[in-house]
């Protein structure tokens, strides 16, 4: 059947975005069941593309499985995000490194640990930091946002992205704005601007490194 989770993730690997698109949707109402799981490997599997990466970029930001692993670790939401858009790039980052000898989210729940490890860390080195601008100044965070207005070629780098998403990264990661004013200037919720900067951050170092051009 075209729209089961096995025709998604074959149209997807082929470059299909509204396939990709439906199966973000499917993996999302069939969390933790065996075909969901099995395409998620299939996926973590694959060499890297914008619909492979934005897929498993959304399944480790929306779905459950992060989060709950970061909130063992941390209490204070904006931590929380932190975290989860650390994990996000840790995955993505982390790619051609998986084995499948664990499921995907098994896998990613790790690193998810890790980055909430490393946020505690950090809190409890600087006590009273401004947690909502905190990505924009540690680990690997700060390395992205650096990397990136480092480039010579920003417009071009930012053009690989849908516009909704270049606009959020660009008033995150470059303007350094705080969420809430990126969804005023926006217009859209806080909660859509953290979703469209966690996929767009993925998207972006999976197609160009955001390292310094040369």
């Amino acid at each position: 059947m075209v729209g089961s989770i096995e025709g998604l993730v074959a149209a997807t690997l082929r470059g299909d975005r509204r396939a990709g698109s439906a199966l973000a949707v499917a993996l999302q109402r069939r969390e933790g069941e065996s075909d969901a799981d099995d395409a998620l490997v299939a996926l973590a599997r694959a060499p890297a593309s914008n619909e492979t990466v934005e897929v498993l970029a959304g399944v480790v930001y929306e779905h459950r499985f992060a989060r709950a692993e970061i909130t063992r670790v941390l209490f204070n939401e904006d931590d929380v995000e932190e975290a989860l858009q650390e994990t996000v790039l840790g995955v993505i980052n982390a790619l051609p490194g998986f084995r499948a000898e664990a499921s995907f989210r098994t896998w990613a729940s790790r690193i998810a640990r890790n980055r909430a490890i490393g946020v505690l860390r950090r809190k409890r080195a600087t006590p009273g930091r401004d947690t909502d601008a905190a990505d924009a100044h540690d680990s690997e965070l700060a390395s992205f946002s650096s990397s990136l207005a480092q480039r010579r070629d920003i417009d071009t780098a930012l053009a690989v992205l849908p516009a909704d998403m270049a606009a959020v990264v660009r008033l995150r990661d470059l303007d350094h704005r705080s969420y809430a004013e990126i969804a005023a200037d926006l217009g859209i919720p806080v909660n859509t601007v953290r979703s469209r900067l966690a996929r767009g951050r993925a998207r972006l170092r999976a197609e160009i490194g955001t390292g310094p051009a040369a």
